[in-house]
């Protein structure tokens, strides 16, 4: 059950860092005819869920817990809403101390209860371990990077050049195909002649200097001068240093179900 849920958790992750530079094209692309690109994203999973997925009848498959989900989902309501309130009330209102403290507290619990409870939702071991740790960290700071990188894109391309959601859309094309073309190569190539850790590292690199060029993004500025070689940069970036990310998470997987395995 250990090398299910880790397994699980991998994929999750994988299929979360992918998806979302994909959803803000098309997004863009189809905002004239008021058809949300999650709306595609949600419709093409479930097609692909029911023609390949299948039940499964083993004994041992893991379950869901009830607890962890609700006391989870209420942690990360509680610290998003409360985030999203000090836009409004600000920090020292009393709506967003609650909020923010409550949610606090939830993570905690939820801390706590992944030690006991027998169906995790993560497995503390894998937080535990160095490389894991630090792999599902960058891919959270990547994912975070992207959500910001594409809400503030957006105010800019529409509020201050204004551009139509579908221009909007194409603007941001550059950053999902550099991350696919670069999480390719990286793959192929830059794994067989660097070491993971030097990959990872010039990743984030190219990150900082992607970030670094959208500062000099203005009113005036156009398009090709910083936008589009900062999209570039970013996207290369995050291919390179998120899929050996992954990679790393996978590995630890199969090192960690070793053991397990010939002991059956």
């Amino acid at each position: 059950m250990a090398v299910s849920e880790d397994r699980c958790l991998d994929a999750v992750l994988e299929t979360e860092f992918g998806e979302d530079a994909a959803d803000v094209g098309l997004d863009g692309l189809l905002a004239d005819r008021q058809v949300p690109g999650d709306l595609l994203v949600a419709v093409a999973g479930i097609a692909g869920g029911l023609a390949l997925l299948r039940n499964s009848s083993s004994r041992g498959k893991p379950k869901l817990s009830v607890p962890s989900t609700l006391i989870g989902s209420a942690a990360l309501f509680g610290i998003v809403f409360g985030t999203a309130r000090t836009q409004t009330d600000g920090w020292g209102a009393a709506l967003t101390i609650t909020s923010l403290a409550a949610g606090a507290a939830l993570l905690a619990g939820f801390v706590v209860l992944q030690r006991y409870d027998r169906s995790l939702l993560i497995p503390l071991r894998v937080l535990a371990d160095r490389n894991r740790g630090a792999a599902y960290l960058t891919l959270a700071v990547a994912n975070a990077a992207l959500f910001a990188v594409f809400l503030f894109l957006t105010y800019y391309f529409q509020g201050i050049l204004r551009y139509s959601p579908v221009k909007t859309g194409l603007a941001f094309l550059p950053l999902p195909a550099a991350i696919g073309a670069v999480a390719t190569i990286t793959q192929g190539q830059l794994l067989k002649k660097f070491t993971m850790r030097a990959i990872v590292t010039g990743g984030l690199i190219a990150c900082a200097a992607g970030a670094a060029l959208l500062t000099r993004a203005s009113a005036t500025t156009s398009y090709a001068a910083w936008v589009l070689p900062a999209l570039i940069l970013l996207g290369a970036g995050v291919g390179s240093a998120g899929v050996v990310s992954i990679a790393i998470g996978q590995q630890a997987s199969a090192s960690s179900s070793a053991p397990q395995s010939a002991s059956h």
